[in-house]
């Protein structure tokens, strides 16, 4: 790894203006898309609905948890119950949402300031100040908004611990970000993934302390996620009727993606009659229409399990090519749902163009700087590739279940990390990507 230089001193320049300058208008933004022109309110349905209805149902007196309740996390739900029932207008829930919203450009300028230069976390809090994705999340009732600042703050917390030289810290720090991740995963199964990949690519190619130490680190983060996965784990498994973790979805999940062409998919429970129907935006806009209906509950893993290996062995090459598909899903051939379904689609299609040409694209090119100027293992013990971590294990993710741009952009501002180092290399405002890499780069 790089050795550690000092921090060049900060001094408020053209491009800190520009970025505060985008940040305010970005509030502005904020404030007449989230109260005026999409507020969670105005559309409520899929996913949506779910969430709201049963978020109502759990604060039904007497309320018991059964098997479709625990088909989705139920993390948005409870925190959902909690807000409707301080305020049944709905106007706390909108109003925390656009602040986390305008919290999320902040976080990313001090974990960019904590990873690289100032003159990288001013060009980064640019252009998260006016992304339109950390915008367009605000204004529905879905979990992404509420899990990308703590995603981030996790981020923060994780980076400044293992690189901090006081022990009490690194240890305690391991602690709090496990917590974190487990309630994280308590919103989207995938985060624990995450948080494993993050943790062993930590303990095998970190370099700042030693393996024992780094050992201990990754047991205490394991530890400590364990309280909140047992009891989320233990509530879903008795109201499934089955072992779950977080939720009973991973075999409908499963099924989604890897049965046939389907467009939409029924479920229907033949000992309660309970029905549930949901397509993929992916399937949708690949104009994938073909329905299919199952004589057994959403929430039975084993059942759609079944179903799915049924058709995957006999179509095995199919499976693994829908899974690739999955991750073009994500990264590059559909648009953001549900914003892509309403009037306003343009912004949809806009910030699609926008990911893959100004952050994508510009992310490889600085990843390949990297890799060329440190060779792979220093790579591998780079902050980048850190962070890349925590996308591979949303890659795996997306490939079992089914993948959609609103899982990808939580992860967006890492992507808008390196695209802001190389923009700020390109410009001559940061002199060569060892200097964007220098700071914090040892792990």
């Amino acid at each position: 790894m790089d050795e550690v230089q000092q921090k060049p001193g900060f001094r408020f320049g053209s491009l800190e203006k520009a970025s505060v300058l985008a940040y305010l208008i970005g509030l502005v933004w904020r404030v007449w898309y989230i109260f005026y022109f999409c507020p969670p309110t105005r559309f409520i349905y899929a996913d949506m609905t779910l969430y709201v209805d049963r978020a109502k149902e759990y604060l039904q007196p007497n309320f018991v948890p059964y098997r479709q309740f625990v088909t989705h996390p139920p993390g948005m739900i409870f925190l959902l119950s909690k807000l409707y029932e301080w305020d049944p207008t709905w106007g706390l829930a909108t109003a925390i949402q656009f602040f986390l919203s305008c919290l999320i450009p902040l976080e990313i300028a001090v974990l960019a300031y904590r990873l690289f230069t100032p003159k990288i976390a001013a060009m980064a809090f640019l252009i998260a100040s006016l992304y339109f994705p950390f915008i367009d999340y605000g204004g529905y009732f879905l979990s992404e908004i509420y899990v990308m600042p703590v995603f981030l703050l996790f981020t923060i917390l994780f980076f400044s611990g293992i690189k901090t030289s006081k022990s009490a810290w690194y240890f305690l720090s391991a602690i709090v970000c496990g917590v974190i991740i487990s309630l994280l995963g308590v919103f989207k199964s995938y985060f624990l993934l995450c948080g494993a990949f993050l943790a062993l690519h930590y303990f095998f190619f970190g370099s700042l302390k030693k393996p024992a130490t780094r050992f201990i680190f990754c047991v205490l983060f394991a530890i400590s996620q364990l309280p909140i996965v047992a009891m989320m784990t233990s509530y879903c498994t008795k109201a499934a009727g089955e072992f779950c973790v977080g939720a009973a979805k991973m075999g409908s999940d499963f099924l989604l993606g890897h049965y046939g062409r389907g467009g939409s998919f029924r479920w229907v429970d033949r000992e309660t009659g309970y029905t549930a129907q949901f397509g993929t935006a992916g399937a949708e806009q690949r104009g994938l229409f073909e329905d299919y209906e199952f004589n057994f509950s959403m929430a039975d893993s084993k059942a759609n399990l079944a179903k799915a290996m049924e058709w995957v062995s006999v179509h095995p090459s199919q499976a693994f090519i829908q899974s690739i598909e999955h991750i073009d899903n994500a990264f590059f051939a559909t648009y953001p749902w549900p914003t892509i379904s309403h009037p306003h689609f343009v912004a949809a299609l806009a910030s699609q163009h926008f990911f893959i040409f100004f952050l994508f694209l510009p992310s490889l090119l600085f990843l390949r700087d990297v890799g060329y100027q440190k060779g792979i293992l220093g790579f591998l013990r780079s902050d980048s590739a850190l962070l890349l971590s925590t996308v591979w294990a949303l890659v795996l993710a997306m490939m079992i279940g089914t993948g959609e741009i609103r899982y990808r952009v939580p992860f967006d501002a890492f992507f808008i990390l390196f695209a802001a180092a190389l923009y700020c290399k390109s410009f001559g405002i940061t002199a060569s990507v060892q200097q964007a890499q220098s700071q914090g780069t040892p792990s």
